[in-house]
């Protein structure tokens, strides 16, 4: 009888999980170390991707047969944005996220004291430049429904955004 619940094993479903080494795939992380996944029938195979347009596109090719994703990557396949669309579906949840943005120093200090976004980049008399990660990522999401809630007019693309 084998005791090493690393060990292969024919008769588990093999399952290709990308990831990107982010504290949200830890229990995927914890899944393989632990053995769980092999309690279950499962031998997952976590496999590094480089970005979230990498997973993205080898998810949809057949390359990975899961992934730990942001929330919205789904949905923007699903709804094909910024990218190819595909169906998709979402077989767990565990979270779906908080933002925050983060200023400078300088910037915060105006913010703490009663500033907006849009009087920040008047004083400044330029666009402010906020970055997120993914064009459907709830960083994007996020940033978009700031600048709808504030009067801020976005002005760039993605990766960045520019707000004035």
């Amino acid at each position: 009888m084998k005791t090493d619940i690393h060990a292969e094993d024919s008769r588990l479903a093999q399952i290709r999980v990308g990831f990107l080494p982010l504290t949200d795939c830890a229990p995927i992380a914890v899944a393989c170390k632990l053995g769980l996944d092999r309690m279950y029938g499962l031998a997952l195979q976590p496999l590094r991707q480089p970005s979230w347009t990498a997973l993205r596109d080898r998810l949809l090719a057949g390359q990975l047969d899961a992934a730990h994703a942001l929330y919205g990557l789904a949905c923007g396949v699903q709804l094909g944005l910024g990218g190819p669309q595909c169906d998709m579906a979402l077989l767990m949840t565990l979270n779906r996220n908080g933002q925050g943005i983060s200023l400078s120093p300088s910037l915060a200090a105006q913010w703490r004291d009663g500033a907006g976004l849009a009087e920040i980049a008047r004083r400044l008399g330029r666009p402010l430049r906020l970055a997120h990660t993914f064009p459907t990522g709830t960083h994007a999401m996020a940033r978009r429904a700031d600048a709808a809630s504030t009067g801020v007019r976005q002005v760039g693309a993605t990766p960045h955004q520019e707000f004035c």
